[in-house]
């Protein structure tokens, strides 16, 4: 029998800080630190625009995978 299971909720500090690099956390410092939790919460919306177009991270481009868990953690409630 197979059971259906929801995919576990991603958080901050094991799914998605890692993708961001010190390089691009370097160049973020000045408007906010990609490494803190409550920086990328409050600006998710204008990161999540600079992922889909391309424009952060600034070395290499993530995939579309990277990009649709960066919008599924938000639409989850952006756990820690």
């Amino acid at each position: 029998m197979v059971v259906d299971r929801e995919p576990a909720r991603l958080s901050f500090e094991a799914d998605i800080r890692p993708l961001f690099t010190q390089g691009d956390r370097t160049a973020m410092l000045e408007f906010f630190d990609l490494w803190s939790f409550d920086d990328v919460v409050r600006h998710g919306a204008a990161i999540a625009e600079r992922l889909a177009d391309g424009s952060l991270p600034r070395d290499i481009r993530w995939s579309d995978a990277h990009v649709s868990m960066f919008d599924r953690w938000r639409a989850e409630g952006a756990n820690p």
